[in-house]
């Protein structure tokens, strides 16, 4: 009984409703989930907030096991999520700049999380694997800090997990998003701002060894997803051009589609964006 479509209000995105099984590669980490409010399958932190919804059939299923384990031993205790490592990691203090206007008066919210440093990394199509619930601001928010091409914004992201509950060791990647409009998943679309495409991986711990409170100072330019309006028309190549004529050998992509990343032709691929 009840709604399917509830939102979260740490995320401002409808609540996952969480699934019995867990990933194979890291059934400590990550659970799946259903999104019913966009049809979304997927898996997030063991730590998530979300919904349960209890279910039945005619006939019995067979119990959920992992390597001949119950699926609920890998579950996430709730004692375990409550620990808080933020006070002992290494930072990244990142200073982020916008290179021209914003093409909305308010944007919806900006990201800055870090992600597995792994081929196909970008753009990030799932949850963050560091950086806490605390790296989003939603620009709506009643004391939300200015930010435009001649301010810059300071955020602060730990070297934690998302929910802060572990340190992180590994090659990770830094990425930010200025979304403009919020929808979800936050997948860039034009006109919004990004910024993490092409950059060398941050080894973490910042020591080599230990987490120690190191601060990593960095700055970063975001950069505008599609075209701006003195050169409207995105070609294929991902160049910009007055119109599509402009575009010299190359087609201009269809208006269904973005601009970012790059699409190939429909033939390369099975869907784009």
């Amino acid at each position: 009984m009840g709604a399917c479509d509830r939102i979260d209000p740490f995320g401002r995105h409808p609540y996952e409703t969480l699934a019995a099984e867990v990933a194979h590669d890291k059934p400590d980490d990550w659970i799946a989930y259903m999104t019913f409010a966009n049809g979304a399958a997927c898996y997030n932190h063991a730590c998530s907030l979300a919904e349960v919804r209890c279910v039945r059939s005619d006939e019995p299923a067979a119990p959920c096991t992992v390597n001949g384990r119950p699926c609920h031993e890998y579950y996430r205790s709730q004692a375990h999520c409550d620990q808080d490592h933020t006070s002992e990691a290494d930072l990244l203090r990142v200073t982020v700049h916008l290179p021209g206007p914003l093409p909305v008066e308010r944007p919806f919210q900006l990201l800055g999380f870090l992600y597995e440093s792994v081929p196909g990394w970008y753009p990030p199509i799932g949850p963050p694997a560091g950086g806490s619930d605390y790296n989003q601001i939603f620009f709506a928010d009643e004391g939300a800090p200015l930010f435009d091409e001649t301010t810059p914004l300071i955020m602060k992201t730990p070297a934690t997990t998302y929910y802060r509950e572990a340190l992180l060791s590994g090659s990770y990647q830094l990425f930010f998003m200025l979304q403009s409009v919020g929808m979800f998943p936050p997948i860039p679309v034009d006109g919004d701002f990004v910024y993490g495409e092409g950059q060398a991986a941050i080894a973490l711990p910042l020591s080599g060894n230990n987490h120690t409170r190191r601060v990593l100072e960095l700055d970063v330019e975001l950069e505008l997803v599609g075209c701006r309006a003195e050169l409207p028309a995105c070609c294929r190549d991902g160049s910009c051009a007055v119109d599509e004529a402009a575009c010299g050998l190359t087609s201009p992509c269809p208006e269904s589609i973005s601009c970012f990343p790059n699409c190939p032709q429909d033939g390369d691929i099975l869907s784009c964006m």
